[in-house]
């Protein structure tokens, strides 16, 4: 490309409208005296395919064998039955008929065990069908049905997998003829696939549900989400256990991030080896909302991440990947069915995300847990992206680390963000960031004061290479070891480089391209910006030795274009990712001098290939890796200083099994000097800490002896008794619980209740007697009821409670909070809401490391007595993530796998006329602009998202009014809301500021959360769209820009865009954007001024 940049516009015209028609891709705008070109980069989207030849929801299907096939379901909105099958072949997008069904089926399990289809149980015909035992083979090959063995009892919206020769069944409910009375069973049965004839039991399912879904991965089962009874509209359950065929045990492992059920047909595995969950039914509305969620399961970290949004909601879909296609076809929408057939490829494409809420340059951060961390030049902010949610949190929910410079190197250690130097501020100082305690410390000063360095951790340490000390590039190497904060230096780089890309193999340092001394414009010795090399240095730590590219002999090809910038390299699939980058004045660039190029290597073959080029050019930057996705956020796009906003996310490895993973050694150090500073500690204040006040400490005195990590379970408020050879202990007394337990006392039901739904090793007697205190025994809101503090040997555990409620006959009559080892893992639980109903079973399950010879389980009271009916202390597998214990009785991190933090996260405007989200506002970004004009309606309110269901209370403030309005239920609305019926609310135009605080008790009373505050302008205009006619066949989405800053101006489409979108813009400028639209097509300038597309 050449020529110059010149003004879009002329000060004295009318406004200047680019006019982008047609959809697909991203592309790169130029106003530029050449003729008009583009170039797309592969932006991720769904397509519309071939639609389904019948409407259906709550079908069954699956893929296998190159199609997706569609089972039964109901096929009309008075929800009747149908036998009808179909299969999708993606090859010719069409439709084949294939043979009905013997019995019209909804809600049945599917699981495929080569050419032959198992379809078991489910609802027998129209709703409400019965359920039913009944299982059915369809054979592929033959295109016939034949049955297979019955299973034990009937069931409806179970799930099916198969793992080695065995066919798994759990989980689903009963429903008698004619009836919607749905009864959740936890019942789990095998079959034999080598000629079994009958189903074998195995463990039961921890939380029975129905409309889950069910998956096998690496041999092992997952239950994930579901729903309790009938109810479909208040209890989507976001829990998901992992069952063991080895062991016969389930662990619960990570929550979903948005409680869902009618997942039956679209949960399955997909991308290297991880889950993957589309749409689903979530809590709200009288029947439940249909969701567009996406979430994708990795089991190595035990995270989830949100993947992009489905077009529209769907409740049970049937989806499945094909090759590296995702298809998603029919479920119900804003109707009860549909025929819709949705494809999207994740493979080579890139994502644009939610913006960032202040934009930063020269960044550095890490992924913990569902976490990504960001810091950058230009602000003190601790970032935080919840990539299970796709939402940024508040610039003030973390502490800011106490050294604000930028070009940090980082890395990740133990739950822990280290910063290692930088530039500005922070040279030879290690900032340690603990995201459980929200603080910052400071490690041992390092032996050379670096920033734009290289690292990568390999063995549990961080390798630190290159960058620049003083106004210098250095060589130097050291190894930092976080468990006993010393550094070592090591042989020195053969060249030094700053500004380079650096990551591991798990046993090697490679460093690729970088700055540093050279001559002319390759001279990049300081911090300036200069030509990069295309050195690629590869450090061996058992053998202390380097090896170069610039080093003929060396068997490593340099990389395909030498530059700086791309702040961190990723190694995802066994080969390397460099991306970004910039130059002074080398080829490949944008006019910005930085580049949006991918070049990936792979060390067995020693080859460069290039990648799906970034929407975005940009350096900077510090692409992180989590469940095959790499994520970059922030970064310049100019070179030089300059910050970007953006969040974009890269697919790059196929779908399709997990590759076999390549076993790493942690190395042998050499004998070297060690450098050994000491540390300082650097306070900062956490920015919410929920108390939990103990009216009482108890002390173990010895009933109970604590043994090398042995079983313990306890019948609360019952004797003892051993149900399948397992002994539960009494605790009818406190005299019989002597030892363990303070406060409260025994109760049971009459007369003696039926319990449904034991689950094992309980029965139903565990669940019939209890451990009850609270407001009943004159103890105070916030204060603990009673506590268990059970002698254990220290070591990891899971902690099980067992509840069922046997005299409250609705929701919101019994609240309790209850923290094991002083963290809170449930807030205001609700045992009748939870379970479905009185005298039913129900487990709540946590990990929990035990470092002081005893296992507190306290039991704080909110409305009425707390409860509980069985304990189960029972020595966890290798591998769970387990909760860590606090010295105090003040929690200082909430277990990521089961709770969140008891604050406002965000806000969302709602649509009071549909009591839905508004498109584009959810969450409702800090700093936005609301035009009344273009909004679907003017009755709105806004909600306050808490990290729990239910919170004691949330208080508003707006504007000059401190207390505009407090909510003691969910939702939290600022204008009111009736359940889930919002009162519509129209903002007066201007500025305003809206704040939230969350309350532990009601009417803003108890302990309070950190406030979130955020701003927003409310306009009412509609642009005029100069010239262009004849409209009104097409949709057309106008965003006002004012105040733009030359060349550096982001402009996002926002919305869909089915046909076209105006921009109308309110001033000359130098324009250079990205217009997230369609396939490419015609675009369209009235300001007489050539236009250049071109992809960046």
């Amino acid at each position: 490309m050449s020529g110059a940049w010149r003004d879009c516009g002329v000060f004295v015209r009318r406004n200047l409208l680019l006019m982008v028609l047609a959809l697909g891709g991203v592309l790169g705008l130029m106003v530029h005296s050449g003729q008009v070109s583009a170039q797309t980069t592969p932006l991720f989207a769904w397509e519309t395919m071939a639609a389904s030849p019948l409407t259906r929801s709550e079908a069954q299907g699956l893929a296998v064998g190159g199609k997706l096939y569609v089972f039964g379901g109901f096929y009309t909105d008075r929800l009747q039955a149908t036998t009808r099958s179909d299969a999708y072949n993606p090859a010719t997008n069409t439709w084949t008929r294939i043979a009905d069904m013997p019995e019209a089926l909804t809600h049945a399990a599917v699981a495929a065990d080569g050419a032959r289809v198992y379809v078991i149980g489910g609802y027998v015909g129209d709703n409400p069908g019965p359920s039913t035992p009944h299982v059915w083979v369809y054979n592929i090959t033959t295109n016939t049905w034949a049955a297979g063995p019955a299973l034990p009892r009937e069931r409806g919206a179970g799930a099916a997998a198969i793992v080695g020769r065995k066919l798994y069944f759990f989980g689903g409910a009963t429903r008698p003829a004619g009836t919607k009375i749905t009864t959740d069973q936890a019942d789990h049965y095998v079959l034999d696939l080598d000629g079994g004839t009958t189903w074998q039991r195995a463990a039961a399912l921890l939380n029975p549900r129905n409309h889950l879904g069910g998956v096998a991965l690496q041999n092992k089962i997952y239950a994930i989400g579901g729903q309790h009874g009938q109810a479909e509209a208040t209890t989507a359950q976001a829990q998901v256990d992992v069952y063991d065929p080895a062991t016969d045990r389930w662990t619960r492992i990570a929550d979903l991030p948005l409680a869902r059920g009618h997942i039956n047909a679209s949960t399955f595995v997909v991308y290297q080896g991880r889950l993957l969950i589309v749409g689903g039914s979530t809590n709200g509305g009288s029947s439940g909302l249909s969701s567009s969620a996406v979430s994708l399961y990795d089991p190595v970290t035990n995270t989830w991440l949100a993947l992009p949004a489905l077009p529209g909601g769907r409740k049970t879909p049937v989806a499945g990947v094909i090759g590296d296609q995702l298809i998603v076809t029919t479920g119900a929408g804003s109707s009860a069915t549909t025929t819709t057939t949705w494809r999207g490829i994740l493979s080579g494409r890139w994502e644009k995300g939610a913006a960032m809420p202040v934009a930063l340059g020269e960044v550095a951060g890490g992924i913990i847990g569902s976490t990504l961390y960001v810091v950058g030049e230009s602000s003190a902010a601790t970032l935080a992206y919840d990539l299970g949610t796709s939402t940024w949190r508040s610039t003030s929910s973390f502490a800011q680390r106490p050294l604000v410079g930028h070009h940090h190197a980082a890395e990740v250690v133990g739950g822990k963000l280290y910063l290692f130097g930088g530039l500005g501020s922070g040279g030879g100082k290690v900032q340690i960031f603990d995201p459980r305690a929200n603080r910052w410390t400071l490690g041992a000063d390092m032996p050379f004061a670096t920033g734009a360095a290289a690292s990568a951790l390999i063995g549990g340490e961080v390798y630190l290479a290159g960058g620049i000390v003083g106004s210098s590039t250095t060589s130097r190497l050291a190894r930092y070891s976080p468990a006993s904060n010393t550094w070592t230096e090591l042989t020195a780089m053969p060249q030094g480089r700053n500004h380079a890309a650096a990551t591991s193999d798990g046993q090697r340092l490679f460093v690729f391209g970088g700055r540093g001394p050279g001559t002319g414009d390759f001279n990049g010795d300081g911090n300036v910006v200069a030509n990069g090399f295309d050195t690629v240095q590869v450090y061996d730590p058992v053998a202390n030795t380097w090896r170069s590219s610039d080093n003929a002999n060396s068997g490593i090809a340099p990389l395909p274009v030498g530059r700086g910038g791309m702040g961190k390299a990723v190694y995802a699939g066994g080969q390397f990712y460099v991306l970004g980058g910039e130059t002074k004045n080398s080829t490949g660039a944008t006019p910005n001098k930085v580049y949006n190029r991918v070049d990936i290597y792979n060390p067995v073959t020693n080859t460069w290939r290039t990648g799906a080029p970034m929407p975005t050019a940009r350096h900077g930057i510090f692409p992180l890796l989590i469940g095959g996705r790499i994520y970059v956020a922030g970064g310049g796009v100019v070179a030089g200083f300059s910050k970007s906003n953006l969040l974009e996310t890269y697919n790059p490895l196929p779908s399709g099994p997990a590759p076999t993973p390549t076993s790493t050694s942690t190395p042998t150090p050499v004998s070297t000097a060690t450098y050994t500073p000491t540390a300082t500690n650097v306070p900062a204040t956490p920015t919410h800490t929920p108390t939990i006040t103990s009216t009482t400490t108890p002390t173990a005195t010895g009933t109970l002896a604590a043994t090398d990590q042995a079983a313990i379970q306890i019948n609360a408020g019952g004797a003892a008794q051993t149900v399948d050879g397992v002994s539960w202990k009494a605790c009818t007394a406190i005299e019989s619980c002597s030892g363990y337990v303070s406060g409260g006392r025994k109760y049971a039901q009459s007369p003696v209740p039926t319990i449904n739904g034991a689950v094992a090793p309980a029965n139903a007697a565990i669940y019939q007697t209890e451990w009850t205190g609270g407001q009943a025994s004159g103890i105070a809101v916030g204060q603990t009821a009673f506590t268990f503090n059970v002698p254990v040997s220290n070591g990891d555990y899971l902690v099980r409670l067992h509840f069922a409620d046997n005299n409250k006959n609705a929701p919101n009559q019994r609240l309790f909070d209850v923290a094991i080892e002083s963290t809170q893992v449930l807030s205001n639980f609700d045992i009748y809401a939870e379970a479905g109903g009185m005298n039913v079973a129900i487990v709540r399950e946590f990990p929990v490391t035990i470092g002081d010879s005893s296992a507190t389980i306290a039991f704080i009271t909110r409305k009425e007595n707390a409860k509980i009916s069985g304990i189960e202390i029972i020595p966890a597998p290798s591998g769970v993530p387990t909760l860590t214990p606090t010295s105090t009785s003040t929690p200082t991190n909430i277990p990521t796998v089961t709770v969140q933090s008891q604050t406002v996260e965000s806000f969302t405007l709602i649509n009071a006329d549909t009591d839905q989200p508004v498109v584009g506002f959810d969450p409702l970004p800090d700093g936005t602009t609301l035009n009344l004009a273009t909004l679907p309606t003017r009755n709105l309110n806004i909600r306050a998202n808490t990290g729990l269901a239910a919170v004691g209370s949330v208080r508003f403030s707006y504007d000059a009014n401190a207390n505009y309005r407090t909510e003691n239920t969910a939702p939290y609305a600022l204008a009111g809301n009736t359940a889930s019926d919002y009162s519509a609310w129209t903002p007066a135009l201007g500025a305003h500021t809206l704040e939230a605080l969350a309350y532990s008790g009601s009417n803003a009373s108890g302990t309070a959360s950190a406030a979130l505050i955020i701003s927003f302008t409310v306009l009412d205009a509609t642009p005029t769209p100069g010239d262009v006619a004849n409209t009104s066949d097409s949709q057309i989405a106008i965003v006002q820009l004012a105040n733009l800053q030359p060349r550096l101006t982001q402009i996002e489409a926002g919305v869909a865009l089915p046909r076209q979108a105006a921009f109308v813009m309110e001033q000359s400028f130098l324009c250079q954007t990205d217009l997230a639209v369609g396939a490419l097509g015609e675009i369209v300038s009235n300001a007489g001024a050539p236009v250049e597309a071109t992809g960046r």
